[in-house]
C-alpha cells in the first residue's frame, strides 16, 4: 500500500504548479466548430502573463523550472501518468528499487517515446529527485545514469 506522504510527495509540483485547472465540461465545445476559448487574467494564476493580437493568444506560464528549464517543468507534465503507473505496481508489492526503475522508464517513454537499443537519455533533475522522493531506498544507493556502450561484438549482429 502507498502511504499519504508517497501520494504528496509524488503529486507536490502538480499543486504548486500555477497551471489553470479545467474540467472535461469546460474543455467539450464540439457543437461550436467556431468557438475561440478567450484567456483572461482571472483564468491565469501565479506571476503567468498573457499577451495577445488580433489573431494570436499567447500564454506563459512563469519562469522556467530551475532545475529541467522546462515550461511547464516535466515533472508537473508527466507526475500523474507516472504516479498512476508507478502506485498500481506498488499496492501489488513491488519494491521501491523497482517501482523507481520503472518510474524512470515511463518518464523516458511519455517524453522521447520508444527508445532504440543504445539510445539513452538522462532524467533531468527534477524528475529523477521526484522519483527518488516517492520511492527511496532504505540504504539510499542509487546507480545514476550510465551511457550505453556499444560493443564491438554487437556490431557483427
Amino acid at each position: 500500500m502507498v502511504s499519504e506522504d508517497e501520494v504528496a510527495s509524488c503529486r507536490k509540483h502538480l499543486d504548486s504548479s500555477g497551471l489553470p485547472s479545467t474540467s472535461d465540461e469546460d474543455l467539450d465545445d464540439s457543437d461550436d466548430p467556431d468557438f475561440q476559448d478567450p484567456i483572461s487574467e482571472e483564468d491565469v494564476e501565479d506571476g503567468a502573463t498573457v499577451s495577445s493580437d488580433e489573431d494570436t493568444v499567447e500564454v506563459n506560464h512563469g519562469p522556467p523550472c530551475d532545475l529541467c528549464g522546462q515550461v511547464p517543468c516535466d515533472w508537473v507534465s508527466y507526475a500523474d501518468e507516472i504516479c498512476e503507473v508507478c502506485d498500481e505496481l506498488k499496492d501489488g508489492g513491488m519494491a521501491n528499487n523497482q517501482v523507481r526503475f520503472q518510474a524512470y522508464r515511463e518518464y523516458t517513454r511519455l517524453k522521447h517515446g520508444i527508445l532504440r537499443k543504445y539510445d539513452r537519455r538522462p532524467l533531468p533533475m527534477c524528475v529523477r529527485s521526484e522519483i527518488i522522493d516517492a520511492w527511496p531506498d532504505p540504504d539510499g544507493n542509487y546507480t545514476g545514469f550510465h551511457a550505453a556502450m556499444k560493443h564491438a561484438a554487437d556490431d557483427s549482429n
